[in-house]
């Protein structure tokens, strides 16, 4: 039998994961902004040359003229709601992309969803697309990827969630 409180308890349980999800978000957008003000960084430590970051706009004409066959319409919307896409150089001076995620705490979400993305961009563009995650802190079970190099990771700082 439900008791007055235990309906309580669910909607106050409800009401905080929203907050949760509601905080996590703002945080991510304004990390995201941080790391967009200081692109540099993150293509230097990948041994890129940070050439510009491609506006939504432009984002969104490589989805529609690309390439999207085997794609789901949540794969797609992932791609265009990427948090930073980069062009750079490579060391021979040749076109390539970043495609990064933003996270307090990166998991193995943050990371299939940079390398999907950067799977896309390349078949969409034929230039290369390097994914890559910038957190806070990362999960155990994605220590591994980013150790391999399979995935780039950009360290941040608290400050990088701070809100003045």
């Amino acid at each position: 039998m439900v008791t007055s409180q235990d309906a309580i308890g669910k909607k106050h349980e409800a009401a905080m994961a929203r907050l949760d999800r509601w905080t996590d978000l703002m945080l991510r957008a304004h990390a995201t902004r941080r790391v967009k003000r200081v692109p540099d960084f993150v293509s230097d430590e990948m041994g890129l040359a940070w050439v510009r970051t491609l506006e939504d706009d432009e984002i969104a004409a490589i989805a529609k003229h690309g390439d999207r066959s085997g794609m789901t319409r949540s794969e797609l919307k992932g791609f265009l709601n990427a948090a930073i896409v980069m062009e750079s150089n490579d060391q021979a001076g040749a076109t390539c992309y970043i495609v990064m995620e933003v996270a307090f705490t990166a998991n193995a979400g943050d990371t299939s969803k940079a390398t999907r993305n950067a799977r896309f961009l390349t078949r969409c563009t034929g230039i290369p697309a390097h994914p890559a995650v910038a957190g806070l802190r990362k999960d155990d079970d994605v220590v591994e990827i980013f150790e391999s190099g399979a995935v780039h990771w950009h360290q941040l700082d608290d400050e990088d969630f701070e809100i003045h």
